[in-house]
């Protein structure tokens, strides 16, 4: 008997929760204009969720810098301020 691997490849999950998509949408039958139509409309919209996921990440990714740049720098002030030179 088949079974799915454990790891599967990324194009396999895509594929698999795109036809999980298309079946809860698609109760009853269809024709094959509207079979088509729908199984892009949902490829269009599961590729535009991955998008956006992936710019919120970069954009969350560069908030994380800007914070450790700004403490290096508050860092760096503290440390001239209490600075003394010795003699």
């Amino acid at each position: 008997m088949w079974q799915t691997p454990k790891n599967p490849h990324p194009t396999q999950l895509h594929t698999q929760a795109l036809e999980n998509a298309f079946k809860a949408e698609t109760i009853g039958l269809v024709t094959r204009e509207e079979f088509v139509e729908k199984r892009k409309t949902l490829a269009d919209r599961l590729e535009e969720e991955a998008s956006k996921r992936k710019r919120e990440a970069e954009e969350a990714a560069q908030l994380v810098v800007y914070a450790l740049l700004y403490l290096l720098i508050i860092a760096y002030n503290v440390y001239l301020c209490t600075w003394q030179p010795t003699l």
